[in-house]
């Protein structure tokens, strides 16, 4: 009796261990909406805002808590899909601080994958962004693997460069479709 007890017990730590990382992985931002569609509109919501790709008129409307603007579509000179890092300091002292975290290289992150369209000047209009934790501790990257890969399996994990990716592949139809191809260059 007193073995199972503590089976169910190390069985129940691993259930609520593996729940804990799916919040961790949660992807962060990442909202991508598309609300409406047809051969003259393309309007869709990110966490920046409402987007309107208006082929008709040859614009590019964004509606944000700020205000609105429009943006003509051959002042677009391209779009800009990047990687960016930034430091979870937040998470590395709640899932354990350690000796390893004075080095840069296992400090624990947030990768962030962004989506701007780049102006004729210059000028950046932030489009979608989705992030998401990466923990990086000295000889853990095969457990990392292998508790992302059982989280996928039960659906309890995305990957957000899949999804970014998806979305780039979107905007670029859509802008397509609206008269103004775009590259990455």
């Amino acid at each position: 009796m007193e073995t199972i007890l503590i089976l169910v017990a190390v069985l129940g730590m691993l259930v609520v261990g593996f729940l804990v990382s799916a919040v961790w992985y949660r992807p962060r931002k990442g909202r991508f909406h598309v609300t409406r569609r047809n051969p003259r509109w393309f309007v869709f919501q990110t966490n920046f805002g409402e987007f309107t790709i208006d082929g008709g008129n040859g614009n590019l409307i964004v509606k944000t808590r700020k205000g609105m603007k429009t943006v003509k579509l051959v002042d677009i000179h391209r779009l800009a899909y990047r990687y960016n890092e930034k430091e979870a300091t937040f998470s590395d002292i709640a899932r354990g601080w350690n000796i390893w975290n004075y080095a840069r290289k296992y400090r624990d992150v947030v990768g962030w994958f962004e989506i701007s369209a780049v102006l004729s000047d210059g000028k950046k209009v932030p489009i979608y962004a989705i992030g998401q934790y990466e923990p990086r501790e000295l000889w853990s990257e095969w457990w990392f693997n292998l508790e992302k890969a059982l989280l996928a399996k039960l659906g309890l994990f995305t990957d957000v460069e899949e999804r970014s990716r998806a979305v780039l592949k979107e905007l670029k139809g859509a802008f397509a479709a609206a008269g103004r191809p775009l590259n990455l260059m």
